[in-house]
């Protein structure tokens, strides 16, 4: 980095520098510096740390009102879900800043012990509810089933293995305050590995793309959908289970 360093601001950069100084300031020359010394995955942690808000800021969120406060209704299929997997989703989501929400667990686990590990750990929070099914109906079955306990305007669609971060939900319910006509909205992405550290791999998504979404699901999680748009589209499809949310999304686009 001192190499790196002592080339950025070398002599014959001086002219360079110095303009750049003088049209666009000091903290934009900082960060230009800091983008030419830095690794694309210590940018990425820099821009982490900037971005990722701290316990005051969480704090703000937990006492802000916005105008229109909607029931978000996170829809869960379980199908032999490690309880280590589900007791990090179940706990990202008990930490978010904001809380008007609920958690439908729909279990289609041949295996018994997951309504057991949830009346355990979450038995007094009422907003954690679990259903097991009478069978297994594959992934899209089982989210309907989710869909089904559901009593909020908007789905949250998430996986057992995801993780929320605390301002996932705020951030939801800050873009439908912006503009109430809102049917969707996603968020960007990163992967961690099983201890839940990050893997630097962010998955940075543009705005709406239909050419794009026809070509790959880059929406992905996490998404909300308005409830009442989900049930006109009909729901996920069993006979796309694997890619049953890419064909619901497009279903979707094409109702909004």
């Amino acid at each position: 980095k001192r190499g790196k360093l002592k080339k950025v601001l070398g002599r014959e950069y001086l002219d360079r520098n110095r303009k750049m100084i003088k049209e666009k300031g000091i903290p934009f020359f900082v960060d230009f510096v800091r983008d030419e010394i830095l690794t694309e995955s210590e940018r990425y942690m820099y821009w982490l740390k900037r971005h990722t808000p701290g316990p005051r800021e969480l704090r703000r969120q937990r006492e802000s009102t916005f105008g229109w406060q909607p029931l978000m209704s996170s829809v869960v299929p379980l199908y032999n879900t490690p309880p280590v997997f589900l007791k990090a989703l179940l706990d990202s989501i008990a930490r978010q800043s904001y809380e008007n929400w609920e958690v439908c667990l729909a279990d289609g686990s041949p295996k018994e012990g997951l309504e057991t590990f949830v009346r355990e750990h979450y038995g007094s929070e009422q907003r954690i509810r679990y259903k097991k099914l009478e069978k297994n109906m594959g992934i899209a079955g089982n989210t309907n089933g989710a869909i089904a306990m559901a009593k909020g305007e908007f789905l949250v669609f998430a996986d057992h293995d995801d993780l929320l971060t605390a301002d996932a939900l705020y951030e939801l319910v800050r873009a439908l305050n912006e503009d109430p006509g809102t049917d969707m909205v996603y968020s960007d992405e990163d992967l961690t590995d099983s201890e839940g550290t990050r893997f630097h791999s962010p998955r940075f998504k543009p705005d709406f793309n239909l050419d794009l979404l026809r070509s790959i699901n880059y929406i992905c999680h996490l998404l909300t959908v308005r409830k009442s748009l989900a049930e006109e589209a009909g729901l996920l499809r069993g006979e796309y289970d694997g890619a049953q949310d890419h064909e619901f999304l497009l279903r979707l686009s094409e109702r909004t």
